[in-house]
């Protein structure tokens, strides 16, 4: 393992040019030492001239305090905590997606859901199927899902609803391209949860809350593939009204949020 990553925040300067150097002692160091060499070869191999380097005397030689630094890889959008993320009367969820590796392990698309088990989101599960997690954030946890796994790199318009009223779940994956033995799928169930959020859980798309280290949000089950036109409806929503938020949201009542990308 490496002991010490890091990398200079430019790749070129000139005289008189500040340039910081972002360390990480990845086995916990809690020091390391630090100097600038002129390369006049970096080829270390046996039958070649060999490793040759020339200190340079720089302010920065010598010994400085190190931690370990974790990076949380993924792309992810993260829309700050509101109360409308949490309608009383319920809400729908509907995006065109386009997974690139669907059968990769959990990963969330979008919702307000928080670790370990709290709130909503419209997720790919284990075997590559959508589906609805619900959590009520005291250990209930509810994940409703398709039979039919989606297809790699093609598109979908993916929906899911809950109404708050009747606890009834509808899920909707349609692809967008036509295939043999590759039909609309439906599905509708009554949820054994009802979805609570946290209320200091954000709206994220293409990951869900993993919680904070230090100020930065961390994110979970991060999405792979293209998200176009999430959209989020303050109400269970009908397939109607569902199709017409693809091109007109506007003209749906109770829309809450409609991304444009």
């Amino acid at each position: 393992m490496k002991r010490i990553v890091g990398y200079g925040d430019r790749l070129a300067v000139a005289p008189g040019d500040r340039i910081d150097f972002k360390i990480n002692c990845e086995a916990g160091d809690r020091t390391y030492r630090a100097g600038i060499v002129r390369l006049l070869c970096g080829d270390d191999h046996t039958t070649h001239p060999g490793f040759r380097a020339e200190p340079v005397a720089t302010s920065i030689d010598g010994v400085h305090p190190g931690r370990r630094q974790v990076i949380h890889a993924g792309s992810f959008v993260e829309v700050p905590p509101s109360p409308d993320f949490a309608p009383s009367a319920g809400w729908s969820l509907q995006a065109m997606i386009w997974p690139t590796l669907p059968g990769a392990g959990p990963q969330t698309v979008m919702g307000c859901r928080s670790e370990p088990g709290a709130g909503y989101a419209l997720v790919i599960d284990a075997g590559g199927c959508l589906a609805l997690r619900l959590g009520d954030g005291a250990g209930g946890v509810e994940e409703i899902a398709m039979a039919a796994p989606l297809l790699a790199r093609e598109w979908y318009r993916v929906f899911a609803s809950w109404d708050a009223a009747t606890a009834a779940v509808r899920l909707l994956q349609q692809p967008l391209r036509r295939y043999a033995l590759v039909p609309d799928a439906a599905r509708e169930a009554v949820a054994r949860v009802r979805p609570r959020p946290a209320a200091a859980t954000p709206f994220l798309l293409a990951a869900h809350d993993g919680g904070l280290d230090g100020s930065r949000r961390i994110a979970r089950g991060a999405y792979n593939g293209k998200i176009d036109r999430p959209r989020l409806v303050g109400r269970a929503i009908g397939d109607a009204e569902a199709e017409r938020l693809v091109e007109a949201p506007l003209a749906v009542d109770g829309l809450l949020a409609a991304w444009d990308f």
